[in-house]
């Protein structure tokens, strides 16, 4: 018996799979089908069906997207009668593929940065005191690069980091409002020699316009400042912000800044206050003892005519924000969020407690293991997770966050505790931070964010 090899199979298999040849010229199958060809074929055809005329146009035009991209912009160009120059634009820009960005530092060599980029924004984080110029090089689907110079000899656009840091501007802390120390308390420290205008919510109801569920139905909130160690005193109080006398300047105030509004008869609570510099602190609470979810914010109004939603003035600024609630699971973790202004990085030291608030203040019920990460706000549904800690101690920059703790004058975090600690630099930007227990654990925390110095 002969044995069939390898190749041999394998043609084999290839004979089996081959199409027929087609049929011979003088055959009737072959008339039929060039009868048919001719039949739907034919410009004017009335065999056609609409639907396979369609499909034969779309293709004819789309083995061209420039053209097809050109031909939908000469429509919106004539609806608008836009002119010579912006038509130009237009059709470039639409004919562009990608590009490739160049980045030069100070007045040394240029680099690629982004390299077949279809981005049309891309965030840089530089050093202050230096500048950085960039320039991008298109190209289109044709493969035509723009410019016919290298890349070295391209004009850029330079731009200068400003050696001054950026400010913490806006806390928000979402959280699960209880009873006794499961109340939600934000604070705040205001540095300086000027009152500050802030606008401070207590949202509750209007939650509910977001998809969150159980939330506080009638939140209230009290406005208290240090004037001992451990003495606060209140400055002032709310329970419906429709109540307030200066009711149109709150609604006013929280337009400008780009917060959601708030119905007249919704039942948050809500005070625009010039707070003076010092140690404060919010407490957030449902009033007759209800509990639910709650949306703490607390905004720099100093200046709402400002046309960016980042305002503030530097004359007196927020320099440390916390917040002390319950933590729980899923939909209860407790979110803190908080800005970075424009004018620069900041060195943040961020930190979540739980263990220490038992050991050093004596607070009963607190969460034993905090997880914390931070995440930054990109766009509408997107955030980007930046960093994430469990034990303080075993971080890569735990040589670095028990010392600006003492320099910042935090309380010190022991040796070994299980509070989440990290020491990172933030360009401008939307923050969240999200407290949470280890193993799905829950009880009370601190989340706390400190300007370095």
């Amino acid at each position: 018996m002969r044995r069939a090899s390898k190749f041999s199979s394998e043609a084999s298999e290839r004979t089996r799979n081959r199409a027929a040849p087609p049929p011979a010229l003088r055959s009737l199958r072959f008339a039929c089908a060039y009868s048919e060809v001719k039949a739907l074929g034919a410009v004017d055809s009335a065999e056609r069906p609409q639907d396979r005329t369609d499909v034969a146009r779309f293709y004819a035009v789309v083995t061209n997207f420039v053209a097809l991209y050109h031909a939908a912009a000469r429509q919106v160009s004539a609806a608008q009668g836009r002119t010579l120059s912006e038509n130009a634009r237009d059709f470039a820009l639409l004919a562009i593929a990608a590009c490739e960005v160049y980045m030069r530092p100070d007045d040394g060599a240029r680099t690629l940065w982004q390299s077949d980029t279809t981005a049309t924004s891309a965030l840089w984080t530089g050093e202050s005191g230096r500048s950085y110029a960039f320039v991008s090089i298109a190209r289109d689907d044709a493969g035509n690069v723009e410019g016919v110079v290298a890349a070295a000899t391209l004009p850029d656009t330079k731009t200068s980091v400003s050696a001054t840091p950026g400010r913490l501007l806006n806390l928000s802390t979402r959280a699960l409002c209880g009873l006794g120390d499961n109340v939600v308390i934000p604070s705040f420290v205001i540095a300086g020699t000027a009152n500050k205008r802030l606008l401070i919510r207590a949202v509750g109801p209007t939650l509910a316009d977001f998809g969150v569920h159980g939330v506080l139905v009638n939140p209230e909130m009290t406005l208290q400042q240090r004037v001992t160690e451990i003495l606060y005193e209140d400055r002032a109080a709310n329970d419906n912000w429709a109540s307030n006398a200066n009711e149109t300047d709150i609604a006013y105030t929280a337009s400008a800044l780009g917060a959601f509004d708030l119905a007249p008869e919704s039942g948050d609570a809500a005070l625009l206050v010039d707070q003076a510099p010092g140690v404060n602190s919010v407490v957030a609470r449902g009033v007759a003892d209800t509990t639910g979810m709650i949306l703490v914010d607390l905004l720099d109004a100093d200046d709402v005519t400002n046309s960016s939603r980042f305002v503030g003035s530097p004359g007196s600024q927020l320099v440390n924000i916390a917040n002390r609630g319950y933590c729980g699971t899923g939909e209860d973790v407790m979110i803190s969020g908080f800005v970075v202004s424009p004018e620069g990085a900041q060195t943040l030291l961020v930190r979540v407690v739980g263990p220490t608030l038992g050991t050093l203040f004596a607070l009963p019920d607190v969460l034993a293991d905090p997880h914390l990460a931070i995440y930054r706000h990109e766009g509408v549904g997107t955030d980007t997770l930046l960093l994430s800690n469990n034990d303080w101690g075993s971080g890569a920059d735990a040589e670095t966050t028990a010392p600006l703790a003492a320099q910042i004058g935090a309380f010190p975090l022991p040796d070994g505790s299980k509070d989440a600690a990290f020491v990172l630099t933030l360009p401008p930007g939307i923050y969240t931070v999200v407290a949470s227990g280890i193993e799905g654990t829950t009880d009370t925390a601190l989340v706390e964010v400190y300007e370095a110095p």
